[in-house]
């Protein structure tokens, strides 16, 4: 991370500010913890592209003596998407700074770094949301574009939607995360209507069977396995569907993961990505006139991107009702 201070309040900035920064971003982004990293290219502007590797065979003809290879386009494929800047600022009152400096700047950082952590992790949904993708329904149907319309209320999450979608990513000769696994990030209702309609012997723990490499490569949260889907939770996998439901007003739009499904650029201070600023009392000038008041922020600069090409799918979109 990156430090900006104004001011010559030295004690006001312990060095680890950035250190606290970083450690709490990085516990709220689930979905990026699941994204091809990528560093942002120098001189790229706001606009950047990543060459996006192919998943299928190459389209060649079978070797046979004289006879040339027919070659697959391959720099042909990127994706592009925007950067996007995340901020935030906490201000305190002189009497605060006063009576519990370092405490206050502390919960500020921490504070931030949730913030900006939802805020990143949301814009990484609703890129997935609005990308290329097999959509399943509570039922185990697949159709493209229009799955919401084929779910009913009551028509919730099941054992056959995570064996179709996990079907669905190897029908497209996706690679496995370790431990052979997708991950499937579901909204903590569709947890309950999962774990109360499994049959018995369905759900596997994590640690059963699991070498200790691959229990040292899991993420955190981790709640078990099903069908080659490993089940993460959080609220974000939520979208309001107000539109497109065949009996309800909204309902639950929650994702499984093959590898390289989609980029995020990393969080990086050497590219000036993620940075802290924190300004002392009365370094707003004139706007500050007594010395009232004292601001800390946080700004990063993020983005993701889907990694869809052509008809090659990568992400299995899940629907169920929220009744």
């Amino acid at each position: 991370m990156s430090t900006t201070t104004t001011g010559n309040l030295t004690e006001f900035l312990p060095q680890w500010w950035d250190a606290r920064l970083a450690e709490n971003l990085f516990p709220h982004l689930l979905l990026f913890n699941f994204g091809e990293r990528r560093r942002v290219p120098r001189a790229s502007g706001n606009s950047i592209k990543i060459p996006r590797p192919q998943r299928k065979n190459v389209v060649g003809a079978a070797p046979a003596q004289g006879t040339a290879l027919l070659a697959s386009a391959l720099s042909a494929q990127t994706v592009s998407g925007t950067m996007t800047k995340f901020a935030g600022a906490y201000e305190f009152s002189d009497l605060i700074l006063m009576t519990g400096l370092s405490d206050s700047v502390e919960m500020a950082v921490r504070l931030l770094a949730k913030d900006l952590g939802r805020e990143m992790d949301d814009h990484i949904r609703d890129q997935l949301s609005g990308s290329q993708a097999v959509e399943v329904d509570s039922g185990g149907e697949t159709t493209v574009g229009s799955a919401s319309a084929n779910v009913f209320t009551g028509d919730i999450i099941t054992q056959k939607t995570i064996a179709r979608a996990v079907a669905e990513l190897d029908a497209e000769n996706n690679s496995r995360w370790p431990g052979s696994i997708y991950p499937a990030i579901i909204h903590p209702l569709q947890q309950y209507d999962l774990f109360t309609n499994l049959s018995a012997n369905a759900w596997v723990q994590i640690n059963q069977g699991s070498t200790d490499r691959a229990l040292s490569m899991l993420y955190e949260g981790a709640l078990g396995d099903l069908y080659g889907g490993r089940i993460w939770t959080s609220t974000n996998s939520v979208s309001k569907l107000n539109t497109g439901f065949s009996t309800v007003a909204s309902g639950y739009r929650s994702f499984m993961i093959a590898p390289q499904a989609y980029f995020v650029t990393d969080v990086d201070s050497d590219l000036g990505t993620a940075e802290t600023i924190v300004k002392p009392l009365g370094s707003a000038g004139s706007a500050d006139p007594d010395n009232s008041l004292a601001t800390v922020a946080a700004k990063v600069f993020f983005t993701a991107i889907p990694a869809a090409y052509g008809s090659e799918n990568r992400l299995v979109r899940m629907y169920s009702s929220n009744v």
